[in-house]
């Protein structure tokens, strides 16, 4: 409890005076209550301390048990900006600063507000890669691509004019094909980086679990759309994942822990574990699943607090489904939907929030040592989204004022590791584009045959590499890499066609010019600017 008192002044034109005091006392429930309450809506977390940099609210409560300042935990964490709020808080100044969190590692803002009358700071942190729209985002995406085009296109026609007043000279030809070359690889590397950082935005039905406050508001709206809630249950649920195993391209294994905390009005362990256990008539379900196994491991009574806590573990198989389109680029939620296994509107299920530890909340629900091979876990949250809407009532009596509560998912975003990817899918494009460009450079005189059975022999390479991929993800689009392939397939029919043509003494001014020098050169700015404008495609 904190109490916090103010003077009562009142002020003629002459002088003020005190007339009396306001005295006002405050939980530390209530501040945390007020804390979330205005950050309730945004992705981040709030604190707030004395004008000296003690803490009087703090997500991670051992801050305020132990007395904790902002010069104490900067020096724990190293954490300059904490030095800064410090002072801001002494001065009773307040900005924003471009922050690294030191608690989840992720770019942040600090917004440091300084509530003078009260003698207060707050310091909100706020995450940057979810705090903006996906509008946003994609603007400033198009922005980037569109400059990085407008430079290549300038330095085309700079690099023309300089081969123009050299008179094609090769030594400059070459060097500009390999200075024009350098810069699309550059840029669509740049293009990937922009593709590998910008999260896919969550679902807009989502109302992702910041906070207790973020529940409470949606069990509140429940409550007063539907005319008969307020005799409904609200369970709190965790889950607990420890193994994570993507089998194919649209199942994933997850095995962990999973409970839940059912509001009791009496301790009789007999009548609780005859209701909730030995009937098996409440629980939690899996959606979009199969071969699911659930174990009782425990259930304890709590009956200070008036809850009967009962934990399983659990094996299951989930389906997802992921748009290929980006591979191997993809940035992806995976959704582990849970629901009531009593489909009677009795009681609706709440993400446990108060069981999670602070810090944990950016990969909230998972094992800290968790790993999916091929894959970067990036972010994990609870989000209540509507139900779904099956076409049907299964043969129930549908009333107009019953409406489904939002239900429990918990969102993992992944995204794929780009190094595994580019070795294994990249690597033979790559070495066939090299080997077809030495054949370019091979002497007229060669025989034919010898590089129509060089160029059947990579077309195999290519194509069951080709296949392989779409066997793995079984995609039914074109995705992204796959237009690499047809750029290595226009090659190796491009190659021995030139090839026959000089076989058979067709005349091309072009393509003969100092000896097929302009076909040479622009074989690498040719196949480079074809890619980047794939990648532009895909990714603008």
């Amino acid at each position: 409890m904190i109490t916090y008192s103010a003077p009562i002044t009142l002020c003629s034109t002459s002088k003020c005076e005190v007339i009396g005091v306001l005295t006002i006392d405050i939980s530390i429930n209530q501040l945390e209550r007020y804390a979330e309450g205005l950050i309730s809506n945004s992705d981040g977390f709030p604190a707030i301390t004395y004008a000296n940099g003690l803490y009087i609210y703090h997500p991670d409560k051992s801050y305020v048990k132990n007395k904790l300042t902002l010069l104490d935990v900067a020096r724990n964490k190293c954490d300059f900006d904490r030095v800064i709020a410090s002072q801001d808080a002494k001065l009773g100044q307040s900005r924003t600063l471009n922050h690294i969190s030191k608690t989840t590692g992720e770019n942040s803002w600090y917004m440091i507000h300084a509530f003078s009358q009260l003698g207060w700071s707050m310091q909100n942190t706020f995450y940057q890669s979810t705090a903006l729209e996906e509008s946003e985002v994609s603007f400033l995406r198009q922005q980037i691509i569109i400059i990085l085009s407008l430079i290549i296109t300038s330095i085309a026609f700079l690099l023309l004019f300089i081969l123009q007043l050299t008179k094609w000279q090769a030594t400059t030809l070459w060097l500009a094909t390999a200075l024009f070359s350098s810069i699309i690889i550059l840029f669509i590397g740049v293009i990937w980086g922009l593709a590998l950082n910008n999260t896919k935005p969550k679902n807009s039905e989502d109302t992702p679990i910041t906070s207790s406050q973020t529940i409470e508001q949606s069990v509140t709206k429940y409550k007063q759309v539907n005319l008969k809630a307020n005799d409904i249950e609200v369970i709190p649920t965790g889950i607990q994942i420890d193994t994570m195993e993507l089998k194919d391209s649209h199942k994933v294994d997850i095995g962990g822990m999973i409970w839940q905390r059912f509001p009791i009005r009496h301790c009789d362990s007999d009548l609780l574990h005859k209701t909730y256990i030995t009937e098996n008539k409440y629980g939690v379900m899996f959606k979009n699943s199969q071969d699911v196994k659930m174990l009782l491991h425990d259930a304890q009574i709590n009956c200070n607090d008036k809850y009967y806590l009962v934990t399983w573990q659990f094996d299951a198989s989930v389906f997802y489904e992921f748009n290929y389109s980006r591979f191997p680029l993809e940035i992806e939620y995976i959704d582990i939907h849970l629901t009531a296994k009593k489909d009677d509107l009795s009681y609706i299920l709440v993400p446990d929030i108060a069981s999670y530890k602070f810090g944990s909340n950016r990969k909230i629900g998972l094992d800290k040592n968790l790993f999916i091979a091929g894959w970067k876990i990036f972010r994990a949250y609870f989000a209540l989204s509507p139900a779904s809407d099956h076409g049907t009532t299964f043969g129930k009596k549908q009333n107009f004022d019953n409406h489904k509560f939002d239900e429990l998912h918990l969102k993992v975003g992944v995204k794929r590791v780009f190094l595994d990817a580019f070795i294994s899918n990249l690597t033979p494009l790559i070495v066939v584009a090299i080997i077809l460009f030495s054949i370019t450079l091979l002497p007229k005189d060669i025989d034919i045959s010898r590089i129509l059975g060089l160029c059947v022999s990579m077309f195999l390479v290519v194509v069951f590499s080709h296949l392989a991929i779409r066997r793995n993800i079984a995609a039914g689009e074109l995705f992204y890499l796959e237009y690499f392939y047809f750029a290595i397939y226009g090659l190796l029919i491009l190659v021995p066609v030139d090839a026959f043509r000089v076989a058979l003494n067709i005349p091309s001014k072009t393509l003969s010019y100092q000896n097929g020098i302009l076909y040479k050169a622009l074989y690498w700015p040719t196949l480079l600017l074809a890619i980047y404008l794939i990648t532009v495609k895909e990714f603008y």
